[in-house]
């Protein structure tokens, strides 16, 4: 590559844009040494290499040598791309283990990274619950499937090893929950299922209804107002829906 480097400066005098892809190309070299991020570098690579055959025809008529010599730097610069990509695939790819372990409290099957759990895998825990998705730093973190040894489900994020996040839990019972978590507990905006064709919507604060909630009855009646502590407070509407399906509304304490 330093031969076509030192041609390009040699006729860099009569040709400014020769110039110009010569000092981009020497910030491209200065990047990968110092491991800049790769999509960079080949948006960087690809443009040189657009405007280096823009050159090459306009300098058809002129000089054959520039055209020769221009055509090699390209060809080595994609080489070398390749060669960095591979390396670099290589190195990220050696820094991921898939293996079986036992542990104190399971069998993780899985990736690892810098011997700790990263990555995807399956958690079969002593205590019988189970847990296929996402790991970080040894933890449930992204998005997973924890069932539990009691029949419960829960399928959604996870942040720090715990529920976090979109989340929708299956009861064991029946009974179903789709929103928000946080902190392992239901909270912000949320849809509790009732087994029995009931459900509630509305807000929750730690693990438990409290703001603005609507509960839905299977018999067609809604009930809204507020809670607090997963009781309803203060004064609420109930919408009652008779067998003319008339409405009637009244306020209570």
């Amino acid at each position: 590559m330093g031969n076509q480097n030192e041609f390009i400066t040699n006729y860099s005098s009569n040709n400014d844009k020769l110039s110009e892809v010569k000092a981009k190309l020497e910030n491209i070299i200065i990047d990968l040494n110092n491991k800049v991020q790769l999509d960079i570098i080949i948006s960087q690579i690809k443009e040189l290499i657009e405007k280096m055959d823009k050159i090459i025809e306009s300098n058809k008529k002129n000089d054959e040598e520039i055209i020769k010599h221009l055509k090699n730097l390209s060809h080595n610069i994609n080489n070398q791309f390749k060669e960095l990509k591979y390396n670099f695939d290589n190195n990220y790819n050696n820094q991921y283990e898939t293996r079986s372990e036992v542990l104190d409290d399971g069998l993780y099957i899985g990736e690892f990274k810098n011997g700790v759990k990263e990555g995807k895998g399956t958690f079969n825990g002593s205590n019988g619950d189970r847990y296929e998705g996402d790991f970080k730093n040894d933890k449930r973190h992204g998005k997973g499937k924890l069932t539990l040894k009691n029949g419960d489900i829960y399928e959604g994020e996870f942040k720090n090893g715990k529920k976090e996040g979109k989340g929708v839990y299956f009861f064991a019972d029946g009974d179903k929950y789709d929103g928000d978590w946080k902190n392992n507990k239901k909270e912000g905006k949320g849809v509790y299922y009732y087994k029995n064709g009931n459900r509630y919507e509305g807000d929750y604060n730690n693990d438990k209804k409290e703001g603005k909630g609507i509960f839905y009855y299977s018999n067609g009646d809604r009930e809204m107002g507020d809670f607090k502590d997963g009781q309803q407070i203060g004064k609420h509407v109930k919408l009652q829906y008779n067998k003319e399906t008339t409405v009637n509304s009244y306020w209570y304490s």
